[in-house]
């Protein structure tokens, strides 16, 4: 080859070296790399009760769309919305058109997936790119280790990762409320209008996929007026509320066919669902709440007892480092407000009860990039292959617990609340969601009758369903039976996933088969995660 002829062949090799070498590919590439895991774990997982409706319902906005190709006409009569999008309007469409999609193409079509996953992949996708978002805030904050150190922290959460595997809202809103509170900072270090716009459509972004995204602008205007007052910031970075004011709700309405008619009523209706919204039951120190007040300790302990005490450490220090560097104590206040403020909203008295972590997940990045300022310091001055080692010790705790209670993800609890078993003695929540059966099926598919009625508690029924339409679960058993006395006495097999709300059902259990013995107990660390009972012949 000539000189001519190897010289651009070797600046594209340059370049592409380069790109590789890129804050963003590196971000990507951790994104990739989570996202895989994260395949790989939920194909063991089990349907959560919340997943059920929203593959139901993923189902419906996918026939919508196909039925706007076909017959636009048709598809945007209001009776044609309303039937693809009422019975699910607590939330936006955009990740339920997204489940639906995916299933429809990857499963349905090209037969790629399984159905679950079909459904799963999107919120994965998105919920991954949280770790990519860490990376390049870490990075751009304070230094590439500490970008890198803060996305191992985050994905090594267990109850992120738990959640992260689910065709849900929550990790998702977390992975969009981060990339909001990232681009809002670099508008304010660069107030041009390609950021201000960049802003702003990541928050409709972020408003479409659900309600915890309302909660950002009061934030972020509070550490505005602190930036512009106390740090002489310019004050041409306004405009990035500007641009967020417009690009929320044209995403926001613009992507959701039942908000296009009635619009403010609708919009309305939507808010006073989540504003009145109903209590759940959740046991907290032995104690059963499902009314107001609730604990104002709850969000706070419940993240204590399942956040890896390595990392909450590492995130107080990262707190008091980056808050006593003169030049950064505004991304102190930035990164401590967006963790502290969805934990102080679940602590108000008024606040509907909720199930657990779930609720302010959206918060933990933020204690994540903390951490991972920490330890990059502690790390600062050791030779590479002694830094890594310390950074991977940092985040064993994480992966550990999260590998031990796999599948049981709700069930993890760190080492300061005892671990499970400690947990149990405190008499903390276990188990909600009804999605710790999927261990059974193998078992329930060898052993049980043909047409055996089975009362499946807290299950689903749309995730009943799947699994049998997914082959995890023989066809030939019954239906669902109904619900508690009823559907116990209409069964031959009972499961009871326990919570202290449920003991009820275990008695009633009892009175029905007239034995108190179960035939099986699924546990973790001895502590019960499913129990079931056989009907004895008559």
């Amino acid at each position: 080859m000539t000189d001519r002829s190897v010289r651009p062949a070797r600046s594209l090799a340059r370049m592409l070296a380069r790109a590789l070498r890129s804050d963003y590919a590196i971000a990507l590439g951790l994104s990739v790399i989570w996202m895989i895991f994260l395949l790989i774990a939920q194909r063991g997982t089990g349907f959560a009760r919340d997943e059920g409706f929203y593959f139901h319902f993923g189902r419906l906005a996918w026939e919508w769309i196909a039925e706007l190709f076909r017959n636009p006409s048709a598809a945007l009569k209001i009776s044609s919305i309303d039937q693809h999008f009422g019975g699910n309007f607590e939330h936006p469409a955009f990740m339920k058109m997204l489940f639906g999609a995916s299933e429809a193409l990857l499963h349905e079509r090209l037969g790629l997936v399984s159905i679950s996953t079909g459904f799963r992949l999107p919120g994965i996708v998105i919920s991954a790119l949280a770790v990519g978002f860490c990376y390049l805030f870490g990075t751009e904050v304070d230094s590439r280790r500490a970008g890198l150190c803060a996305a191992l922290l985050y994905a090594a959460l267990p109850r992120v990762f738990f959640h992260a595997q689910l065709a849900a809202f929550d990790t998702a809103v977390a992975t969009t409320g981060l990339a909001v509170v990232w681009a809002y900072w670099r508008a304010l270090r660069e107030p041009r209008l390609s950021r201000f716009i960049v802003c702003g459509l990541f928050y409709g972004v972020a408003l479409a996929t659900k309600l915890n995204a309302f909660f950002l602008p009061p934030i972020l205007f509070v550490h505005w007026l602190v930036h512009v007052s106390v740090g002489r910031g310019d004050r041409r970075s306004f405009w990035v509320f500007v641009a967020m004011a417009i690009g929320g709700p044209l995403i926001l309405i613009g992507h959701w066919p039942w908000v296009w008619t009635d619009t403010f009523s609708r919009l309305g209706q939507y808010l006073s669902f989540h504003l009145h919204h109903h209590y759940y039951n959740t046991a907290y120190f032995g104690k059963n709440y499902n009314r107001p007040p609730g604990p104002a300790s709850y969000a706070f302990v419940l993240t204590a007892f399942t956040t890896p005490l390595v990392t909450l450490l590492l995130g107080l220090a990262g707190l008091v480092l980056v808050w006593r560097a003169r030049a950064r104590y505004q991304i102190a206040l930035l990164w401590g407000l967006n963790f502290l403020v969805p934990l102080l909203i679940i602590a108000r008295p008024k606040t509907p009860i909720f199930g657990g972590t779930k609720h302010w997940i959206n918060a933990m990045p933020f204690l994540a990039l903390f951490a991972g300022v920490a330890l990059a310091r502690a790390t600062e001055g050791l030779r590479r292959p002694l830094a890594a080692l310390v950074i991977a010790l940092a985040a064993a705790p994480g992966v550990v617990d999260a590998w031990h209670a796999h599948p049981f993800g709700l069930a993890q609890y760190s080492a300061l609340a005892g671990g499970v078993p400690g947990a149990a003695d405190h008499g903390m929540l276990r188990q909600f969601w009804g999605y710790p059966v999927r261990p059974l099926l193998p078992w329930m598919n060898e052993t049980l009758p043909v047409g055996t009625q089975i009362y499946w508690h807290d299950t689903n029924y749309e995730s009943v369903a799947t699994y049998k339409q997914q082959g995890l679960l023989r066809k030939d058993f019954g239906g669902d039976t109904g619900w508690e006395e009823q559907g116990i006495s209409a069964s031959r097999l009972a499961l009871v996933i326990p919570e202290l709300h449920f003991a009820k059902i275990e008695q009633w259990i009892w009175n029905s088969y007239g034995t108190a013995t179960p035939i099986r107990i699924l546990t973790l660390d001895g502590v019960p995660m499913v129990t079931v009972y056989r009907r004895p012949p008559r």
